[in-house]
């Protein structure tokens, strides 16, 4: 009986560890979650005071709230306006208190080097339902990440549950180097090189016109089987490639960024299994020069496009 429930935590633990994913929230911060339990629900994004703010949501608790920020300040913060903001944060709070919501009390916490303060608090809808918030800060030189968790309390006392929640999130989160970002694109561009097949059009729709004007449309991918007087239907592509990487990719691709002509870039989306496979039109002949981004992700979450350049003839 011991060997089965020893077979059964393996199991589980194997379970949680294949449905793990990692999110890198700019500038700094990668962030390790459980996919079965957790959805991204958005990423917000400010160039102008680089910071970016992931938010989760939970499949199981209507209720649960997951946001987590990481902001690159522009000086150092003293120790003094660091405790502040915890002060702010109960200061915050007390306004909460209205008819929907009741604070029932409010203490302060420390845990994997964040401080902040978590609430416990009554929110009246259809029924009373009982939450717990935490806010919490960390501050390494001049990164400062920043955790809002709320979740129901089942029985309605913070417990070595809530207690294992907040554990869970704050001992997930990684903070990285400054310059991180360039030494990885770096590795990615040294260790990997990047060639462009050119594959055979699967243009499928071909058209010419009779003695009286009209337009006559042929169905075939054999473009070898018309006569050479068949045009190509308007939009076409003129170019379909496949991406060739050396050594052996061993990260995930998120997508393929192909340079068009007016020098916005063509997204083609890829899924676990796709091939590297993407198509250009164009309605200059001669010689095409293009340039593109094969967006691969790290282990961490980060995304790193790795740049290309490829010609072909469009005849």
């Amino acid at each position: 009986m011991k060997s089965l429930f020893n077979l059964f935590l393996m199991l589980l633990f194997t379970s949680v560890l294949l449905s793990q994913e990692n999110v890198f929230i700019e500038p700094f911060v990668s962030f390790k979650y459980d996919a079965k339990q957790l959805a991204i629900d958005n990423i917000y994004s400010n160039s102008i005071v680089e910071d970016q703010t992931c938010t989760f949501k939970s499949k199981i608790d209507s209720l649960y709230f997951l946001s987590i920020s990481a902001k690159n300040l522009k000086y150092q913060m003293s120790q003094d306006e660091y405790i502040n903001l915890t002060e702010l944060d109960h200061a915050a709070i007390q306004k909460l208190n209205n008819d929907s919501i009741s604070i029932v009390n409010s203490t302060e916490i420390e845990i994997n080097k964040f401080k902040g303060v978590v609430i416990v608090a009554d929110l009246y809808r259809l029924e009373k339902q009982r939450l717990a918030q935490y806010i919490l800060h960390r501050l390494e030189d001049k990164k400062l990440v920043s955790i809002v968790l709320q979740f129901t309390l089942e029985d309605y006392e913070l417990d070595e549950i809530s207690h294992a929640r907040i554990e869970d999130v704050t001992s997930n989160v990684l903070i990285k180097s400054e310059n991180f970002t360039n030494e990885l694109e770096k590795y990615f561009q040294e260790l990997y090189s990047i060639e462009i097949e050119k594959l055979p059009l699967r243009n499928l729709y071909y058209y010419s016109t009779d003695v009286n004007g009209n337009e006559i449309i042929h169905k075939t991918y054999d473009r070898d089987s018309l006569p050479t007087a068949i045009e190509p239907y308007p939009y076409h592509h003129t170019f379909r490639g496949r991406v060739l990487i050396t050594p052996s990719l061993k990260h995930s691709v998120k997508q393929i960024k192909v340079k068009s002509n007016n020098g916005s870039y063509e997204i083609f989306k890829l899924s676990l299994g796709d091939e590297l496979i993407f198509t250009c039109k164009d309605k200059q002949k001669g010689l095409i020069k293009r340039q593109g981004k094969l967006t691969v992700v790290h282990e961490v979450g980060k995304e790193i496009e790795i740049p290309f350049t490829f010609e072909y003839e469009n005849n």
